[in-house]
């Protein structure tokens, strides 16, 4: 396997999904994780960036990585998570 493949990772309001995708469009894995389960406040950016951590490990149960050549992130409404340079959430 070539280090093209697609990490699409979606971020919504209740939960948080990841799916690589191969170089012709082939679902190769998928990962998912619901707010509910990482904390009550789903406006708390750390409880979006456990559930992102959930559903990425869970993908990477089936796929390598390192294979990641591409990256795509959507989110509700266009919303950014700021993330301090230790990898801690600002806000």
């Amino acid at each position: 396997m070539s280090a093209q493949h697609a990490l699409g990772i979606d971020i919504g309001t209740s939960g948080a999904r990841a799916t690589m995708l191969s170089a012709t469009g082939d679902v190769l894995a998928s990962g998912a994780a619901r707010m509910a389960d990482h904390g009550p406040d789903h406006r708390d950016p750390e409880v979006w960036k456990r559930t992102l951590a959930a559903a990425l490990e869970q993908l990477f149960e089936h796929v390598d990585p390192a294979l990641i050549g591409a990256l795509s992130v959507d989110g509700t409404s266009g919303t950014l998570l700021a993330l301090d340079e230790s990898g801690q959430t600002l806000g």
